[in-house]
C-alpha cells in the first residue's frame, strides 16, 4: 500500500455525466466512500484500490486518486481523477460534479436524540469523563462513564433495551464496541474510539459479513471530530497479525461511519514524535467494513513507518443504504445544512439551513428552503435562485411565527440573481451586493437591498429599503408597504410600478444624483412621494391619488401626471389590475415602448389588456398575403395585398368595441396590390383592427393609432 506526494497529475480522458440530478438528494450514508478532502495532513494522496477492491460508489469533493483497476462502483469527483502510474480507463465516472455539502455537524440529529449524555467533569479530577457504550446484542445497550485516562469501572450510566430507531448523543468522547441488535445511531461531539469489533448480531464472526436482503439491524456512528480504531489487544496491538487468533487482530465494523470534522483512522501510527512506539513491523490485521465511510479528510489506515504500521482494508458495501439509512439518515431524513461551505448546488427536496455560511449557493426550481434563526443562511459570493412559473422556489422560516433571515454580505464582491421565488413574511432579506437581478418573485417580509439593483415584475408586501450608489432599476413591480430610496443613485429609474396601501409614505427619496420616476401609481398611502433631497427627481406621467397627507411632498408632479382614482380591482386585497374605465389606461409616457397588447403604455405595474370583441375568423389561404405600414400609424396607412387571382375584397377599420370607423371595397388584380388609407375619422389613440372579407372568409390586422 503506497502513499505518494502530489508532484504531477495525469488526468482521465473520460467520462459520463449522466445521472447527476440525484447527487444532492441523497444522505451521506448513501455513498460507500465519501470524502471532502483527499490530501492527508502530510500533503499525501492515498490511492483507492491499492489496499483492496472497492465495490460501492466513491464520491469526493477533491481530486480522486486511483491506484488500481479494482474499483467496481461508480466514481464521482468534483475535480478529476488522478493516477499512480499508468492511466486507467473506467466506464462509470463523473468528473467536475458539484461538491457534496459536507456539514460541520448535525444539529437536527443531535436535537432529536432519544438519549442525551451530557458533558461532565469528574469529581476530584480536572479532566472530562469518557463514555463507553457496549452493545450486548439481544440484551440491549449498556452505557458507562468513567474518568478519562483511568481504568474502566462499573459506573453504569444507563441501560436500554434493543433500540428501534434510537439516536444516542454523547457530548464528549466515546468508546464503542459490541454486537448490535436493532437500529441505532451514536453521535459524539468528541473523538469516537472503536475499541473492539462493532458488528451486527448474526453477521459472520471472522469478518462481519452478512446477507443484506431482509437483514433487520442498522448502525450509524457519527463524530464531530475523528473516528479512531483504538490500538489495543483486540484490535491487533503489538503486531497482532503475527500472533494468530481471531480475537488478537483485525477489526470488524458494520454500519455507516461519519467523521464530520476529521478522519476515519487508527491510533499510534509510529510517527517519530509519538511517545508510544510499536514493534517493527506493526501490522495489526484488516479493517473489515460492511457499510459506508464519510470523512472530512482522508485518514490513514496504513503507514510505511516501522516497516509497515496499521491495517489492510476489506470494504464491502451494504446495498440497503441505497434505499434506507441509520436513524436520522434515511433518504429525506437529513434536512439540515449548517457550517461553512464553498459551494452548494441544491437539486431537489426540502433543505433546512441553520448557522450556515456559503460562498456560492445555487437553488433550482421546486426546492423549498427552511431557515432557522437570524443567522440561518449567509451567502458571501453568489446566490442564484432559478425557479419557474410552474415550480417556484420557496423560502420560509423553519418554525411558524418565528423570524428568520437570509443574508448576502460580501458587498461589492457578491452577485445575486433570483427568479420565480416566494419569500414568506417571517423571512427578512438583508442583501449587500455588487449586482442584484430579481424578477417575478414575491417578498412578504421586510427587504433590505444595497448595491446595483435590477427589479422586474416582483411583489413586495412589507417595507422595502433600496440603497444604491450607482444603478437602480425598478420596473413593473408592486409595493404594498412602500419603499425607501437611499445612497446616491446615479442611474436610477422607477418605471410602471404600483405603490399602494402603505400607512407610511409610498416613496421616500433620501438622496440621489439622477432618478427618473415615471408611469407609477402611488395611491392610498400616508404621503405619496416624499422627496427629502434638495434636488427634484425627473417625474412624469404618474398617478398620485388618495394619499392621506399629501400626494407630492417636496417635489413637482411633472408632465402628464394625474391625481385621479386609478380604479383598480381591489387594492386592499392586493388586486391591482386596472378596471376598464381607469384613467391610467393609455395614459403613460407616449415615448415608452407599447404595452404587450400594442397599445400606448398604461400607468402602473399591470397593463390593461385591450381584448378585442369576439372575432370569428376563418383563415385565409397562405397565398393571400396582407401587410401594413407603418404600425403604429397616424395620418395615413399603406396596405399591400398579394392575391393569386383577380377578385374584390371588402375592408373596414374597427375599434376595440367592434364599431366600424370606416370601410370600403377594393378590386384586386393578380399579384401585388398597393392601397393608401387617408382620412379615417380616427380621433382617439389606441388599438384598432383592419378587417378584410374575401369570398366568405375573414382576416384581421391589429394596428396602433398614435396622433
Amino acid at each position: 500500500m503506497n502513499f505518494v506526494k502530489k508532484t504531477h497529475l495525469i488526468f482521465a480522458i473520460v467520462i459520463l455525466f449522466g445521472a447527476t440530478d440525484k447527487l444532492y438528494s441523497e444522505p451521506m450514508t448513501y455513498y460507500h466512500i465519501l470524502t471532502n478532502h483527499e490530501e492527508t495532513p502530510f500533503d499525501e494522496y492515498i490511492y483507492y484500490g491499492i489496499g483492496g477492491p472497492i465495490n460501492g460508489t466513491i464520491r469526493t469533493n477533491d481530486f480522486l486518486p486511483v491506484g488500481s483497476h479494482e474499483i467496481w462502483g461508480q466514481m464521482i469527483t468534483s475535480r478529476e481523477l488522478i493516477f499512480e502510474g499508468d492511466e486507467i480507463e473506467f466506464d462509470n465516472v463523473i468528473e467536475h460534479a458539484p461538491p457534496y455539502p459536507f456539514p460541520e455537524r448535525f444539529d437536527y440529529i443531535r436535537d432529536h436524540a432519544t438519549i442525551h449524555i451530557p458533558r461532565r467533569r469528574w469529581r476530584n479530577d480536572n479532566g472530562s469523563h469518557m463514555t463507553w457504550i457496549k452493545f450486548r446484542g439481544d440484551q440491549g445497550i449498556d452505557i458507562y462513564q468513567y474518568p478519562a485516562g483511568t481504568p474502566r469501572s462499573d459506573s453504569l450510566f444507563e441501560h436500554t433495551q434493543v433500540p428501534q430507531g434510537m439516536i444516542i448523543y454523547v457530548d464528549g468522547m466515546v468508546e464503542v464496541e459490541g454486537y448490535v441488535t436493532g437500529q441505532v445511531t451514536i453521535y459524539s461531539s468528541g473523538n469516537m474510539y472503536l475499541i473492539d469489533n462493532i458488528q451486527y448480531t448474526g453477521s459472520r464472526e471472522r469478518d462481519g459479513w452478512f446477507e443484506s436482503e431482509g437483514f433487520p439491524h442498522m448502525l450509524g456512528l457519527v463524530s464531530d471530530k475523528n473516528i479512531i480504531i483504538k490500538d489495543n489487544i483486540p484490535n491487533g496491538k503489538q503486531n497482532g497479525w503475527d500472533h494468530g487468533g481471531i480475537n488478537r487482530h483485525s477489526i470488524n465494523i458494520n454500519g455507516s461511519l461519519i467523521a464530520l470534522g476529521g478522519s476515519f483512522t487508527f491510533e499510534h501510527q509510529n510517527d517519530d514524535w509519538e511517545r508510544y512506539q510499536g514493534p517493527d513491523p506493526d501490522i495489526r490485521g484488516y479493517v473489515h467494513l460492511n457499510g459506508s465511510v464519510a470523512q472530512f479528510r482522508r485518514g490513514y489506515l496504513y503507514r510505511n513507518n516501522h516497516d509497515g504500521t496499521g491495517y489492510g482494508v476489506n470494504y464491502s458495501m451494504d446495498p440497503r443504504l441505497l434505499t434506507i439509512g441509520p436513524p436520522g439518515f434515511g433518504p429525506g431524513e437529513y434536512p439540515d445544512i449548517s457550517g461553512r461551505h464553498d459551494r452548494l448546488l441544491l437539486i431537489e427536496g426540502i433543505y433546512t439551513f441553520t448557522n450556515t455560511i456559503v460562498n456560492k449557493l445555487v437553488v433550482p426550481a421546486g426546492v423549498e428552503i427552511r431557515l432557522d434563526g437570524a443567522n440561518a443562511l449567509t451567502v458571501r459570493d453568489t446566490l442564484i435562485i432559478n425557479g419557474t412559473d410552474e415550480e417556484p422556489v420557496t423560502i420560509r422560516e423553519l418554525n411558524q411565527n418565528s423570524r428568520a433571515a437570509l443574508n448576502v454580505d460580501w458587498g461589492n464582491r457578491a452577485f445575486v440573481e433570483i427568479q420565480h421565488a416566494n419569500f414568506s413574511e417571517n423571512v427578512e432579506i438583508n442583501f449587500e451586493f455588487d449586482t442584484l437581478k430579481v424578477k417575478q418573485s414575491r417578498f412578504e417580509g421586510p427587504v433590505y437591498f444595497e448595491g446595483n439593483i435590477y427589479i422586474d415584475s416582483c411583489q413586495f408586501f412589507d417595507r422595502t429599503y433600496l440603497t444604491s450608489w450607482r444603478s437602480m432599476h425598478v420596473n413593473r413591480s408592486t409595493f404594498g408597504f412602500g419603499m425607501d430610496i437611499s445612497g446616491d443613485v446615479r442611474d436610477g429609474e422607477l418605471l410602471n410600478n404600483t405603490i399602494v396601501g402603505s400607512r407610511f409614505d409610498g416613496i421616500i427619496v433620501h438622496r440621489f444624483s439622477n432618478l427618473e420616476i415615471k408611469n407609477n401609481i402611488i395611491a392610498f398611502n400616508g404621503v405619496g412621494i416624499n422627496n427629502r433631497h434638495f434636488e427634484h427627481p425627473d417625474m412624469a406621467f404618474n398617478c398620485a391619488y388618495g394619499n392621506s397627507e399629501d400626494n407630492w411632498l417636496g417635489c413637482e408632479r411633472g408632465q402628464g401626471s394625474i391625481s385621479l382614482d386609478p380604479l383598480m380591482e381591489d387594492y386592499q386585497r392586493s388586486e391591482y389590475n386596472l378596471m376598464e374605465d381607469s384613467p391610467c389606461i393609455d395614459a403613460g409616457d407616449p415615448s415608452f415602448p407599447l404595452d404587450p397588447d400594442e397599445s400606448r403604455v398604461d400607468i402602473g405595474a399591470y397593463y390593461f389588456d385591450h381584448e378585442p370583441w369576439s372575432i370569428d375568423e376563418t383563415p385565409i389561404p397562405e397565398n393571400f398575403q396582407i401587410s401594413t405600414f407603418p404600425n403604429p400609424f397616424n395620418s395615413s396607412l399603406r396596405v399591400s395585398i398579394i392575391n393569386p387571382q383577380p377578385e374584390n375584397v371588402e375592408w373596414s377599420m374597427v375599434n376595440i368595441n367592434g364599431q366600424i370607423i370606416s370601410g370600403g371595397q377594393w378590386s384586386l388584380k393578380q399579384g401585388e396590390n398597393d392601397f393608401t388609407l387617408n382620412s379615417l375619422n380616427i380621433d382617439t389613440p389606441g388599438v384598432y383592427f383592419l378587417k378584410f372579407g374575401l369570398n366568405g372568409i375573414t382576416k384581421h390586422k391589429k394596428l396602433i393609432y398614435l396622433p
